[in-house]
């Protein structure tokens, strides 16, 4: 009956919308914890104090940017080197 299709599309989009949020949220949590990795990283090598512009560099930065920076950290000497594009 249409009522129990009713019912049964709600539910189907109801545990759609739970899986996006689910991927979002892990996808979110992978990207934090890169930055976190890439933060102490950075601490370690150039001191406790990271300028500012570094800061909201992370904080904005998307999950294959951190990759690529924290895959860069064993050789790079510098800041310019470290987010060269």
């Amino acid at each position: 009956d249409k009522a129990g299709i009713a019912i049964q599309d709600a539910r189907g989009a109801v545990e759609l919308a739970r899986a996006e949020g689910e991927v979002r949220g892990e996808a979110r949590g992978k990207q934090k914890g890169a930055a976190h990795l890439l933060r102490r990283q950075l601490h370690q090598k150039f001191g406790p104090t990271l300028p500012k512009w570094i800061e909201e560099k992370l904080a904005l930065a998307t999950l294959e940017e951190l990759e690529v920076w924290i895959d860069r950290m064993l050789a790079a000497q510098s800041f310019k080197e470290l987010f060269k594009s």
